[in-house]
């Protein structure tokens, strides 16, 4: 039987001082789900395993005596040749050919053995094949997106320039008085939203540059207490800012960073404005910053907002996610700002985490990692 002529081998190979290593190895042999094939230095077949037997379609007393080479498509290499570059992949079955990797290894024993392992790669290579072809699909359809969005916004800014100037130069008055208080409010109206229309434009073709990873950093010193001074006299002429009560606590303890300031100033707005949005009149907004035993610096903004539930909390980060459905929103918004802070964040090499339970408040932390934190007194104070 195929398990004694594989049991014969092996005593031949080990010794009869170790046969019962013989049957333990056969054992494992066995249950090798790749084919094993053993031959001599020639490529005279002395043994196979099951898979071996499945895989030529022959019990292993037919295989035995023959040549390795008889199993194999002649375009194979020599497997019993010493030129042989291994592994190889060579094609096998009838019907439906399947892609298989062979291995050669020899022995040294008294008489030269092989042994050639047959390892089914057929699935690994279609799931390859269909990783690249989604991939290149994808990078095509980001580019053709973000083209689109591109040439789009271009359409969109040149009518809305002239909106925005002619409106501006009817606010100002600049060729004489209105008249009309009526006229003079829709103007202001026509100003207004021509202005927030442009920041929407921006912004989307923002989200186009980061999913096309193509942002390019503006790096420089930052000096944290003036960007945080910053952050406050902005969040605070926010009309929803209003009846809260905004906390900043900076304990940088002599410390800066080095970044691009006007998205770090961007991303820390957007969860500053996030937090007021949810937070109720007489609520309070905190901002803190942080220094880790590791070295990190971070940002942390607490508010006694309305918190959020799991299922928000783990889309809140996707572009254009509203929490408020359209008809009960309460506050203008792309839906774009916690996502520009995580992409922002990533951007610096750091990250942005957030914790929050239902009516109890959210905690947002923007953290720095070590090697973009620096003493203080290196920072030029110039320009802020």
């Amino acid at each position: 039987s195929r398990g004694t002529l594989l049991s014969s081998v092996f005593r031949r190979i080990i010794g009869g001082a170790a046969a019962d290593n013989a049957i333990l190895l056969r054992a494992v042999v066995d249950c090798c789900r790749d084919a094993i094939v053993i031959t001599s230095d020639r490529g005279i077949i002395a043994a196979t395993n099951p898979a071996a037997e499945r895989l030529f379609g022959q019990d292993a007393a037919i295989l035995m005596g023959r040549n390795i080479q008889s199993l194999v498509p002649k375009s194979t290499p020599e497997l019993c040749g010493r030129a042989v570059d291994l592994p190889i992949e060579i094609e096998l079955g009838n019907g439906s050919p399947r892609l298989f990797e062979v291995t050669v290894s020899n022995i040294s024993l008294p008489r030269g053995v092989r042994i050639h392992t047959f390892r089914d790669i057929t699935e690994t290579k279609r799931s390859d094949e269909v990783r690249q072809t989604t991939l290149v699909e994808a990078r095509a359809a980001a580019a053709a997106k973000a083209e689109f969005l591109h040439n789009m916004g271009h359409e969109l800014r040149t009518p809305l320039n002239s909106v925005i100037g002619f409106s501006e130069i009817l606010k100002d008055e600049l060729f004489g008085p209105i008249g009309n208080e009526q006229y003079r409010q829709y103007v202001l109206a026509i100003h207004g939203c021509g202005v927030h229309l442009s920041q929407v434009i921006n912004e989307i073709l923002d989200v186009s540059k980061i999913e096309a990873g193509v942002y390019e950093l503006d790096e420089e010193p930052i000096d944290i207490g003036a960007l945080i001074a910053d952050a406050i006299d902005v969040s605070k002429s926010w009309e929803f800012a209003h009846g809260l009560d905004i906390t900043p606590r900076p304990q940088a303890n002599g410390l800066a960073l080095t970044g691009d300031f006007r998205l770090i100033r961007h991303a820390l707005l957007d969860v500053l404005s996030n937090a007021m949005k949810f937070s109720p009149q007489g609520g309070r907004v905190g901002l803190a910053v942080e220094l880790s035993d590791d070295g990190d610096l971070s940002f942390v903004v607490r508010d006694s907002g309305i918190g959020m539930d799991p299922e928000h909390l783990e889309r809140v980060t996707d572009p254009f996610y509203q929490i408020d459905g359209a008809l009960n929103r309460k506050f203008e918004g792309t839906g774009l700002g916690l996502y520009f802070a995580r992409a922002y964040m990533e951007f610096h090499g750091g990250d942005m985490s957030i914790a929050s339970v239902p009516g109890s408040g959210t905690t947002v932390t923007l953290r720095f990692p070590p090697d973009r934190v620096f003493p203080e007194e290196k920072v030029s104070r110039a320009g802020f």
